[in-house]
This record gives structure tokens, sequence and C-alpha cells, in this order.
């Protein structure tokens, strides 16, 4: 199967956007406490009694927010973090205490302010993803910028151990895609260098 052509992605992105846009705020309040109630079930934070290392991200432009469900895993014992992005075009991971300062990045997005703690990838265990659309299969269309794509599929080149041994095979948190419910499509064909979201929770399932 091809790729579709470039400009059947960018109309996706488009309408999705369009969609999620269109909801109003007592909407986007009733899907994050809808999100908040299916993400708390999930195996792998359920299922984490002592919880563990968990990356969030901060909506904008209509994401669902998944605050909520982060101040209860917080609460938990999980540790949280946030992208950071490069000057590189890099996606990091800085930690995120409860009461640290934050400071907008190039795209006006907060995250943490300088001096950073880093978190490395291969100690993520989750990693909450946004997405501009999903499919069933965990296919994820994004802005289009690729960084999440860029630092996963760098992840599954560190081997667990962090030493030479090519054969112990790389720890890879475990991606969770979060949308509203309306961004889950049919079908998305996957680009060679997409890397596939293991879970899709949405505000309804």
């Amino acid at each position: 199967m091809t790729n579709p052509p470039q400009s059947e992605a960018v109309e996706l992105r488009r309408r999705i956007r369009l969609e999620r846009a269109s909801l109003g705020f007592e909407a986007q309040r009733a899907a994050a406490s809808g999100l908040t109630e299916q993400l708390l079930q999930i195996e792998q934070l359920a299922g984490r009694r002592h919880g563990g290392m968990l990356a969030t991200y901060l909506p904008t432009d209509g994401e669902i927010d998944p605050g909520d469900a982060v101040l209860e895993l917080r609460s938990q014992g999980w540790t949280v973090a946030l992208p950071v992005i490069g000057a590189d075009r890099s996606l990091r991971f800085a930690e995120w205490r409860a009461d640290a300062a934050l400071t907008p990045n190039r795209f006006g997005i907060d995250e943490p302010a300088p001096p950073i703690v880093e978190v490395p990838i291969e100690q993520l265990d989750v990693v909450l993803v946004p997405c501009v659309a999903v499919d069933a299969d965990g296919g994820r269309v994004g802005f289009g910028a690729g960084y999440y794509d860029r630092a996963f599929a760098l992840a599954e080149t560190v081997p667990r151990n962090g030493g030479p041994d090519a054969t112990t095979p790389p720890r890879r948190a475990v991606l969770v895609g979060v949308v509203h419910d309306l961004q889950v499509v049919e079908r998305i064909v996957p680009a060679p260098w997409d890397v596939p979201m293991d879970v899709i929770v949405t505000d309804t399932r």
C-alpha cells in the first residue's frame, strides 16, 4: 500500500483541527472529565501501585486536557515530565514539579523553565501523546513536524542497559495517544518514519 499524497494529510489535519476547535468550553470540560475516567482505567496506569515516570503535555489548539488525570496520578506517586523543544528540532523531556516555573517555547506552549532536570527518554514508563488524528490500529497524525516520531524512533535504538550490547532490547515507554473521540478516523496509512501508538484513549473509550 502506498502512502497517501501529502495533500490528503494536510486536509485531514485541517478538517480535524476545525472540528476540534469548534468544541466550546463546556464540551471541553466534559471531554476532560471523561478522559480522566478512561485514562485511569488503562492497565499501564491503573496497574502500577507505586507510580512510575509519566510524560504528559499541556493542551493547545483545542487538544483534550489530561490535567485532572495527571493530578490524580501525581497523588499516586507518579513523577511527571513535560516535553521540551530544542533549537535543533529535538524533543526532550524535563521533570515537571507541581510548583515549578514554566516558560513558553517558540510555539507559545509552556515548558519547564531552565535550568531543567532532564528525564532520559528510556526512563519514561508512559507517555501521553497529543494527536491531531488517530486510528484504532495506533496510527497517528500529529502537527507534521515529527518531534515525537524522531524522539521515539531514536529511543528504539537505545539498549536498556545503556551499554554496547546490541542484543539487549531497548526499553521504550508505552505511548498513549490521547484524543477527543471525534479525532478517531477509520484508517491512517503510516509513513515509514511514523512511530505508532500502543494505546488510544478518548473521552468515551
